[in-house]
């Protein structure tokens, strides 16, 4: 008897077709700037989801790490997370944050083909990893927001736990972690950086794909892939100089040229992308060489137009001396 309300409340619950922000007893929705991470934050605006960027896992990992804001805000969407990517790895394990403190949301753990992850309790330090998360749509916006904010990209949350829910129809939903063996992805999802706190598959730099947005498992490799065509595209280093010595902090610039509209710029050093500029032909980065070692280091960018036409830089090299 003692079951009987309460499945008569779900009963109830469920036949007027609404959808809870958090059910008593049970945590719904994250804390930590939940509502940058689901898309009700005031800059999702900002978001422009018809402009995504193909990236590999060791690309994201080459990111730049912005300061976050201060604990406590909650809303505030930094501009490097204003940014749709389509990457592709391995998906290694999932789980549902289940629990006391869950907040119902797939945590995956995503690879490059050397299918090792960062896990604090094994000491494996991040470098070839980072995680992807499926927010609970039933938990949007979660129980610190108003539940009268709709988030802008709840419709492909969904589409994304069903893609996975129906890839692995038998997921252990107790918090374990479900093994998946490796499988190439490709997913597409908001670039987020995210506090660390000790996550299976952590990023060196903390970034995120939150939320995701949707997944194909074993994509085909053998679409065709449209040939550039049109006029080429060109970008050169204008500072610092070839074979200049440098110390303290550095601007790095670059601009590009020609080409049918520019589309991104980025800014490898010793071949790690460390900056990128979307919509701009021109690029600038603030490099602290007191992080580096002394000695010879590589600056190379490139770009990207609107056809596909890719142009990369005569590589400058400078000697770091602090």
């Amino acid at each position: 008897m003692t079951k009987f309300p309460k499945l008569l409340a779900v009963l109830c619950f469920c036949s007027v077709g609404l959808t809870p922000t958090y059910l008593q007893g049970q945590v719904c929705g994250g804390t930590e700037r939940w509502a940058v991470k689901v898309g009700t934050d005031a800059g999702v605006i900002n978001v422009d989801l018809s402009e995504q960027t193909p990236m590999g896992v060791p690309d994201m990992l080459g990111l730049h790490e912005p300061h976050r804001p201060p604990s406590g805000d909650n809303d505030t969407r930094l501009p490097e997370e204003t940014h749709v990517y389509v990457v592709t790895g391995h998906l290694v394990k999932f789980k549902i944050e289940a629990g006391s403190t869950g907040d119902q949301d797939y945590h995956m753990v995503i690879t490059d083909d050397t299918l090792s992850f960062t896990d604090n309790h094994a000491h494996q330090p991040p470098g070839h990893s980072l995680v992807a998360e499926i927010p609970n749509p039933d938990c949007i916006p979660g129980q610190h927001g108003s539940p009268t904010v709709q988030s802008r990209f709840i419709d492909s949350i969904r589409g994304a736990r069903r893609e996975l829910e129906a890839q692995f129809p038998n997921i252990d939903s107790s918090g374990a972690f479900n093994d998946a063996g490796g499988i190439p992805v490709r997913i597409t999802g908001i670039g987020f950086f995210d506090f660390p706190h000790g996550q299976v598959g952590r990023a060196s730099n903390n970034v995120e794909l939150h939320p995701v947005l949707d997944i194909t498992f074993n994509p085909s490799t053998s679409v065709p892939v449209p040939q550039p065509t049109g006029p080429s595209v060109a970008i050169s280093i204008t500072g610092p100089s070839n074979g200049s010595v440098v110390s303290g902090l550095v601007n790095v610039n670059a601009n590009a040229t020609n080409g049918s509209g520019v589309v991104k710029t980025e800014i490898y050093i010793d071949g790690t992308i460390r900056a990128w500029n979307i919509g701009a032909s021109s690029i600038g980065y603030p490099w602290d060489t007191t992080a580096m070692t002394d000695g010879t280091h590589t600056i190379l960018s490139k770009c990207y137009d609107s056809l596909g036409n890719v142009g990369t830089s005569s590589i400058v090299t400078v000697t770091v001396k602090n």
